[in-house]
């Protein structure tokens, strides 16, 4: 038997390096997520990343069960309490691996606090739904403070200033500094919902899939413009996929469109 957060002995992949394949790349997948009681003794920390200073925001520990056992990767201070008041288990969220690997463990553990559990969206999307978010606060709430989960522990201290108040908590809860928060509002503020949606301009499936393609290029650092004919209404166009580039990210993009008659004009 080994020691509680002791490395466990890795599977080797005798597959050549560089080389992916549908078996390998679903090794470490979340194969089930699930909230269910576990003996408090059956679950040990993961120490190899240390735990994060502030305290878990989740009112469950996270767990990564695996054939090897189960691993605590947020919330190790809730199993901590629970012993301390003699429970004998705890109700936790469990994600489940059908093989063991302690270098997934480890990029889980810092995953948590990095990436949200639903996934990512795009900077179009963010910036859309920040507005829709920002207006449901302007408009129902005299106190925007009520939707705060903590902010004032981290330091921050609100006003009276209800515009301020409002961005500080969009950025406590998003995750977000207040920089970026007011980026998404100055974005939206100016943009309508289809100008901020790319593929609302592309109604066929194929057309979205190759818009699809070029944001994945520039997400991958590709910086120069896109260049494409359409002709979405009878009418031959050319069209200018161009991305923005933030502190070297890339943020979203601008789409130019031209009748290709005033091109040929202007030629």
């Amino acid at each position: 038997m080994r020691k509680k957060g002791t490395p466990q002995k890795e599977t080797k992949d005798s597959t050549p390096p560089g080389v992916l394949n549908s078996d390998q790349t679903a090794r470490f997948k979340t194969t089930q997520e699930d909230v269910a009681e576990l003996p408090i003794e059956s679950i040990q920390p993961h120490l190899f990343i240390p735990d994060y200073k502030d305290p878990t925001e989740s009112t469950l520990p996270i767990v990564v069960q695996s054939p090897a056992g189960s691993y605590c990767i947020d919330g190790w201070n809730l199993i901590e309490q629970a012993k301390a008041a003699g429970q004998p288990a705890i109700r936790c969220y469990i994600f489940h691996l059908q093989e063991h690997s302690d270098t997934e463990l480890a990029i889980r553990k810092v995953a948590i606090r990095t990436k949200p559990l639903g996934g990512t969206g795009s900077f179009a999307e963010l910036v859309r739904n920040t507005k829709i978010v920002v207006k449901y606060l302007k408009d129902k709430m005299k106190n925007p403070i009520v939707f705060s989960h903590g902010g004032a522990r981290q330091g921050t201290n609100f006003t009276d200033n209800k515009e301020d108040d409002l961005r500080q908590v969009l950025s406590e809860r998003l995750g977000k500094e207040r920089s970026t928060i007011n980026d998404y509002m100055a974005f939206g503020r100016h943009l309508s919902d289809d100008a901020l949606d790319i593929h609302s301009h592309h109604k066929k499936a194929d057309s979205n899939k190759k818009v699809d393609l070029m944001l994945k290029e520039f997400e991958e650092g590709r910086k120069d413009p896109f260049h494409y004919e359409a002709k979405p209404y009878g009418k031959i166009i050319f069209v200018t996929l161009s991305p923005i580039i933030k502190n070297g990210e890339f943020v979203g993009c601008v789409q130019t469109v031209r009748l290709k008659n005033a091109v040929s004009e202007n030629e």
